[in-house]
């Protein structure tokens, strides 16, 4: 359960670090941001790997809630995993979008032990799992080779689209995915 004060501290956390990015932002400029003193700060979070991790899962609970608001009305499944990259193709039409923040916290974050590395690699990890449970509601023969494809091309797009600010990159992956399961549909037993 989140309060105010809480929600001040990641709202600043998340301008800090979409425009600094994570190591550059200090705990002294969210303070500042935030409007809120360090007691109240560690109140909520032990330490700034405490705050980035709940940034982090602030994040991916964001994506997913507006990712819901899209596919809500959808039955075709596969309609659903292509709605996961109109969230992205949204968020980058935004002007807001500086790229996912989970692949950017495992490049600022590259040591595989270190709690914000983690947290990122088990939040893009649940997002495989959702395409992977919409691939098997699609029936399609390798439900695990697809998502893996599908992931990949999302991450990639993303990537791309950060270092363009531009959502085409997004649209062909959109394309490339729905041909893809059209070809896989035509192609079952």
């Amino acid at each position: 359960m989140s309060n105010k004060t809480q929600d001040k501290i990641l709202a600043a956390t998340t301008h800090l670090f979409n425009e600094q990015g994570i190591r550059a932002t200090g705990i002294d400029g969210i303070l500042k941001e935030a409007g809120v003193s360090k007691m109240s700060l560690y109140k909520y979070f032990s330490s700034k790997n405490d705050l980035i991790v709940a940034y982090l899962l602030r994040q991916e609970a964001l994506f997913m809630s507006r990712y819901e608001n899209i596919a809500v009305e959808m039955i075709d499944p596969k309609n659903k995993l292509l709605a996961m990259l109109d969230v992205y193709n949204d968020l980058i039409q935004s002007g807001e979008f500086k790229g996912s923040p989970f692949l950017n916290a495992l490049s600022e974050f590259p040591i595989k032990d270190d709690p914000v590395h983690q947290a990122a690699i088990r939040i893009i990890h649940n997002f495989w799992t959702h395409i992977l449970n919409l691939a098997n509601q699609c029936g399609v023969s390798q439900p695990k080779k697809l998502a893996s494809q599908i992931a990949m091309l999302m991450h990639g797009s993303i990537l791309f689209s950060q270092t363009s600010c531009n959502s085409d990159y997004i649209a062909n992956a959109k394309e490339l995915v729905y041909s893809h399961l059209d070809c896989l549909a035509t192609n079952q037993p």
